[in-house]
């Protein structure tokens, strides 16, 4: 394989891992690097899959909806094509977080990024496996 689609493929991998896509939002995209750092939380727990504490960057749903328009839901969607929608309810809650920074470098593919929804251990044995979504590519705001 040519050397240098190998680089461009790597360069269009890590533009893919910075950002998501939006739809019906105010904008069309949402690149990581847009957000204002006021905004950042991070969270110190254990990962869903490999069971190490990591530090997670990243912001609440509530702000997440600031920045993106505000609507009364938001569904995630995953490389996967896998969904999960959250309510005006569910977005206020203060414990659901849209995190893109782990162990503050870029979330990659490899490790189910760019982005994911984790929550605190506050409600973890509640919803952390029923409305859980990671390889988020796109969010869609809905009325």
């Amino acid at each position: 394989m040519n050397k240098f689609f190998i680089i461009f493929l790597i360069f269009l991998s890590t533009l893919w891992s910075n950002s998501i896509s939006l739809e019906n939002c105010k904008k069309k995209s949402l690149s990581f690097s847009e957000i204002p750092k006021k905004y950042y939380v991070t969270i110190f727990q254990k990962g869903p899959f490999d069971k190490l504490p990591h530090h997670y960057t990243g912001i609440s749903l509530k702000n997440f909806q600031k920045l993106i328009g505000n609507s009364n839901k938001i569904t995630f969607i995953a490389y996967d094509e896998y969904k999960v929608t959250f309510n005006k309810n569910e977005i206020n809650k203060p414990y659901i977080f849209f995190v893109f920074l782990k162990d503050s470098k870029p979330i990659p593919l490899s490790q189910r990024g760019p982005a994911q929804i984790i929550y605190t251990k506050k409600d973890k044995k509640r919803n952390y496996f029923f409305k859980s979504v990671f390889l988020i590519k796109k969010a869609v705001c809905e009325k």
